[in-house]
């Protein structure tokens, strides 16, 4: 998606990247972010959308970054990837647990919850091949439903000690 953003609740620069102001969104990201974002019937606040390759390495993350507005190794045709703000237990629970129905792929770190549209079985797939670094949040959503932690107060525990971004 390049040029004008047509999100209710997202504006193309929460969206564009901070380094070349470039928008590109995978087929049906926007949608999704966008439905959740209703959901939640709550604020969602990003603190990374869109990264361009340079921008990327300029901040020092993973270079198959899902945040990526060309990644030819997942081959999405942009970013499909977000990081929220949320440092609130509830607020975080609440997300966590919508997300996860609605098939995001989920990690959480001490200030942030990262959510990304891979598909389950590549992130399991990519999680079995990584096990450590930054690759590690992606197979996340198998252990969290694994854990049927349904409850709120679960969730929010989980965030707190099974759940780690580095």
């Amino acid at each position: 998606m390049v040029g004008a953003l047509m999100l209710d609740h997202f504006s193309r620069s929460e969206l564009a990247c901070p380094t070349t102001d470039q928008v590109r969104l995978a087929a049906g990201f926007g949608e999704a972010l966008e439905r959740l974002r209703v959901e939640l019937d709550a604020p969602i606040y990003l603190n990374s959308a869109c990264r361009s390759p340079e921008h990327n390495a300029k901040v020092r993350r993973h270079p198959r970054s899902l945040h990526l507005i060309v990644n030819d190794h997942w081959g999405t045709g942009g970013t499909c990837a977000v990081d929220v703000v949320a440092t609130d237990g509830q607020y975080r629970a609440k997300l966590i647990a919508l997300a996860l129905d609605q098939d995001w792929s989920v990690g959480v770190a001490s200030n942030f919850v990262h959510l990304d549209r891979r598909s389950r079985q590549q992130a399991q797939n990519e999680y079995i091949k990584t096990k450590a670094g930054w690759g590690t949040e992606i197979g996340w959503v198998q252990e969290l439903r694994s854990t049927e932690a349904a409850s709120t107060d679960r969730l929010r525990k989980l965030g707190r000690s099974f759940i780690r971004l580095n």
